[in-house]
């Protein structure tokens, strides 16, 4: 089609040109909004009747007007987070129809091939990756929580296409802000949590800006931010490559997969969120707690109040322990070995919470999820009822939630 025709039409004529010009826009109507010394909401609180009267003419014309601006910008705000979610969509579009994946290959090899031979082509690039991706990784992409929800779903997608994964089940719980993703809609059918990137649920997985949040909660969320850091830095540096190569560095992929794992080495298999630590101590019991060596949950439930302690298997059923709550976290890391099943059959409590992968919701990479073992969650499944989950943030290829039973 003629360029006239494709203009006529509101078509994109350059994808990584308007989410570049989209995200620039997005940031300065951002700023003129921020301003201004006082929000929409309080202007208009102003010139409701009986309050309006209160202001001299002049004051009242200017709260109009100033009001009347704010509702410009928002609506131009909408429209620039419209146009960006299609850029975006756009941009992603032909990674999820890529064609040329090793067929029968093991997971994680599905495109090892056609990466390999970008490989060269890819290296010769990175001052441009580079650039593109300063001006990606300092751009929203909507507002504070969309744009970490945004780089999140973005680096797991990467991660999900790299392994081969795209036609896994579990591929939609990558998925946190529906109008910027780009495979169709989620599907909650065998998830017992709201995956499908609301406004609740991002807010359970800590999809915040941490820095609006109280000083205790900026405390607890210390795992989480640094979870959306490097998700963000990784999901804008990725998204560089792709927009200006169609491909990726697989050593790059390798080392932030090499990273995430250090992290969860370093901190916690499980990264706890604000809503999962009020869950816990809304229980208003005694925690005990096996599995997190590092003892990050621990820490930061104590931190609320909550008299928590770490202990191991055989810790559990002990006299001392008789009123304590049971968490378990990734006690049976790749889903072997038995102390998750010593612990449950041990545990002679009403109340069981078990933080990790469980049952489908898993990739697949470990046959029964990485957390916990089959006859684990076997006699769970037998012996307990699932009554609530909270979900939680997944570093790349992992499927996270927290899970409340009430045994049957």
């Amino acid at each position: 089609e003629p360029l006239y025709i494709k203009l006529q039409k509101g078509q994109i004529l350059s994808a990584k040109n308007e989410l570049k010009m989209l995200s620039n826009l997005l940031a300065l109507l951002s700023r003129m909004l921020g301003g201004y010394p006082t929000t929409l909401e309080e202007d208009r609180g102003m010139l409701k009747p009986g309050e309006a009267e209160k202001l001299s003419q002049t004051k009242r014309r200017l709260v109009q007007v100033r009001a009347e601006e704010k509702e410009i910008i928002k609506g131009s705000i909408a429209w620039v987070q419209e146009r960006l979610a299609q850029a975006l969509l756009t941009v992603l579009h032909p990674l999820v129809t890529l064609k040329g994946k090793t067929e029968g290959a093991r997971a994680g090899e599905g495109w090892v091939r056609y990466l390999s031979e970008h490989k060269e082509e890819m290296e010769g690039l990175r001052p441009v990756f580079q650039d593109r991706f300063q001006c990606m990784h300092d751009a929203p992409l909507g507002s504070p929580r969309d744009t970490i929800a945004s780089w999140t779903q973005i680096c797991n997608l990467v991660f999900i296409w790299s392994f081969g994964l795209l036609e896994n089940d579990c591929t939609q719980n990558a998925c946190l802000l529906p109008r910027h993703w780009p495979l169709a809609g989620p599907s909650t059918s065998n998830n017992q949590v709201d995956w499908t990137g609301t406004e609740g649920s991002q807010e359970e997985l800590g999809i915040r800006d941490t820095e609006m949040g109280t000083a205790e909660e900026c405390e607890l969320a210390e795992y989480q931010s640094l979870f959306c850091t490097k998700m963000k830095l990784w999901g804008a540096y990725l998204l560089a490559q792709w927009m200006e190569g169609q491909a990726f560095i697989l050593e790059d992929i390798n080392t932030m997969l090499m990273e995430s794992v250090n992290l969860k080495h370093e901190n916690s298999w499980s990264v706890p969120t604000v809503a999962a630590l009020r869950l816990i101590q809304g229980l208003g019991s005694a925690i005990l707690e096996v599995g997190d060596s590092k003892e990050h949950w621990v820490g930061k439930l104590k931190r609320l109040g909550v008299n928590a302690v770490h202990g191991e298997a055989a810790d559990v059923g002990k006299a001392e322990h008789d009123n304590a709550t049971l968490v378990l976290l990734w006690p049976d890391p790749q889903g072997q070995g038995t102390v998750g099943l010593d612990c449950v059959k041990a545990y002679k409590g009403s109340k069981l919470i078990l933080i990790g992968e469980w049952g489908d919701r898993t990739f697949r990479l470990c046959p029964s999820g990485q957390s916990f073992s089959p006859e684990c969650q076997e006699y769970v499944n037998e012996n307990f009822k699932l009554v609530q989950s909270c979900s939680l943030p997944n570093w790349p290829l992992y499927v996270d939630a927290l899970m409340l039973y009430e045994r049957k």
